[in-house]
């Protein structure tokens, strides 16, 4: 990807729906940032909900570039991505009775019935060569033993529930840390892979660009990686600003379009929602987005009668 091309794909992440978005956030919880549970002033939480809200889309603008790489890599090859949240049933071998053959009861199959849900980054699956891919990713590799141990946990049972439900594919489950500078479980990490590993199932580490290697793509991501400091020394603050809420068109525009349970949170006496109005909205002055909404929502709540 080139950077003009990678520059105007993040400007759309980072920007599209940022005013109606932190409206929402600030009147489904308006608690949350009218609170003396905490020493901060509405405006700079606002700002704190507004950055992490901007860091989360960055990193998934970053985990959809890594899909493209990978979309690009098996454009000729069959395979094809499938759903990348479900849920897999299966029956726990430890919890049936030592005869194989026993016709199970219903109380027997309940017990012994596992349910687990799967909630991926990048999947895919190759039906003619008998293939499925399973990719997890997390920004470090700086997780806790306690951590650790839970999520070596949740990898057994996924385990069991893949080799369960798909019992003739090779099955790829992929841990990817997008930050390679902290490897912190790395040793534990590959130990766990070696133990739960066989010829079905085969669970694997990779670290920043190595997860490339697969599709022979480490170069392309070694350029998204420019990509980001390019984008960084060029100074672009002004998309992590937080949008004026009361002058915001796009806000406006949501404001009077959006439903009436929404709009019932916006507009409501709660004391908390009421203190956050006076704020973003300038005391409710008649030039404010909130006055314009209400007075647009209630010329077509007329015409409607």
């Amino acid at each position: 990807m080139e950077y003009t091309s990678f520059l105007i794909q993040l400007k759309q992440a980072l920007t599209a729906d940022n005013g109606p978005k932190l409206l929402l956030k600030l009147f489904e919880a308006p608690y949350r940032y009218n609170s003396d549970l905490h020493p901060f002033q509405i405006q700079t939480k606002m700002e704190q909900s507004f950055l992490r809200s901007q860091e989360n889309k960055f990193y998934k603008f970053l985990i959809q570039c890594a899909e493209n790489i990978v979309t690009n890599s098996f454009s000729n090859l069959n395979y094809e991505h499938i759903n990348k949240n479900f849920k897999l049933s299966y029956l726990e071998k430890d919890n049936l009775p030592g005869d194989e053959n026993q016709i199970l009861s219903p109380e027997e199959i309940i017990k012994a019935s596992r349910s687990v849900k799967f909630k991926a980054n990048i999947t895919w699956i190759n039906k003619e060569k008998k293939e499925l891919y399973i990719v997890n990713a997390k920004k470090y590799d700086t997780a806790s033993q306690t951590e650790f141990l839970d999520f070596t946990f949740k990898i057994n049972e996924r385990s069991k529930a893949l080799q369960n439900n798909y019992r003739d594919y090779k099955i790829h489950y992929i841990l990817w840390f997008v930050n390679d500078f902290y490897t912190n479980n790395n040793s534990s990490l590959s130990e766990f892979a070696r133990s739960i590993s066989n010829d079905n199932f085969q669970f694997s580490i990779y670290y920043g660009s190595g997860f490339f290697s697969i599709f022979e793509a480490e170069s392309q991501w070694k350029l998204i990686e420019n990509h980001i400091q390019t984008f960084k020394n060029e100074n672009w603050d002004k998309l992590l600003k937080i949008p004026n809420l009361n002058r915001d068109p796009e806000t406006l525009e949501f404001m009077v379009h959006c439903s009436e349970s929404a709009w019932n949170k916006i507009s409501s006496d709660d004391e908390n929602a009421l203190k956050i109005r006076q704020i973003i909205f300038d005391n409710e002055a008649e030039n404010s987005n909130y006055k314009i909404a209400m007075q647009r929502r209630n010329e077509v709540a007329v015409e409607e009668v």
